[in-house]
């Protein structure tokens, strides 16, 4: 599950329409593990498990953007 919040400030500065916006992005945000399939090959003793996740770990950006 991915999730984002935003909020916009208005900045007057750079006239009517200058905003800057603030982002907070997760990735994963549940931190849930997908699994990889499991290793094929029998004729070895890791043959069967599971030793690779998917997906990536959680990640967050956080994002300061200026809008004129």
């Amino acid at each position: 599950m991915d999730a984002s919040i935003f909020k916009i400030f208005p900045l007057p500065v750079l006239g009517d329409s200058g905003q800057i916006q603030f982002r907070a992005e997760m990735f994963n945000s549940l931190n849930h593990p997908q699994f990889d399939q499991p290793n094929g090959r029998v004729d070895i003793a890791q043959g069967g498990t599971i030793t690779n996740l998917s997906n990536d770990m959680r990640e967050v950006q956080f994002t300061l953007k200026v809008l004129f």
